[in-house]
């Protein structure tokens, strides 16, 4: 039986936003309908929310219009979340959202926001998962935002 520790939440998810907060590019992947498609995407993290930019006409957009729910992966963090489609992010209403994603990716914004049909995206993250290894143990992290729990279940070797 897997050994289960509870872990302190705020210090363990400040941690993951800390990393977060420096990432450009995470693999995003989505689903709908039986399939299931990965891309790498340019964002921009603030704490709990994860920002990017795509085609509304492109297949992640049209898979999150049927399913919202989807994972963000980097390094060893896994990211489970719930996205919105803001819409156009010159929109008065989204710059807020647009001025997060713009801080930290400029070019970008300003390049593709000049396209028709760009929309702006926000995931709430919910869950992550990460697999710090040590050279005698491996261990599986989780941290949960909604009940605000943190735990690691530690892994034995064979």
């Amino acid at each position: 039986m897997n050994n289960v520790q509870p872990l302190d939440f705020d210090k363990l998810s400040n941690e993951k936003i800390r990393i977060l907060e420096n990432v450009k590019e995470m693999v995003l992947s989505t689903s709908a309908k039986d399939r299931v498609t990965s891309r790498v995407v340019s964002c921009s993290c603030h704490g709990t929310k994860i920002y990017f930019l795509s085609w509304s006409h492109h297949t992640k957009c049209l898979q999150i219009l049927e399913n919202p729910y989807v994972a963000f992966c980097h390094e060893t963090l896994q990211m489970e979340g719930i996205a919105s489609i803001k819409g156009n992010p010159l929109d008065p209403e989204n710059s807020i959202y647009a001025d997060k994603y713009k801080c930290k990716q400029a070019k970008l914004f300003d390049t593709f926001t000049k396209f028709d049909g760009m929309v702006l995206i926000e995931v709430d993250i919910k869950l992550i998962t990460s697999f710090p290894v040590t050279e005698k143990e491996y261990f599986l992290d989780r941290i949960d935002f909604d009940q605000k729990i943190a735990y690691r279940t530690h892994m034995r070797k064979a």
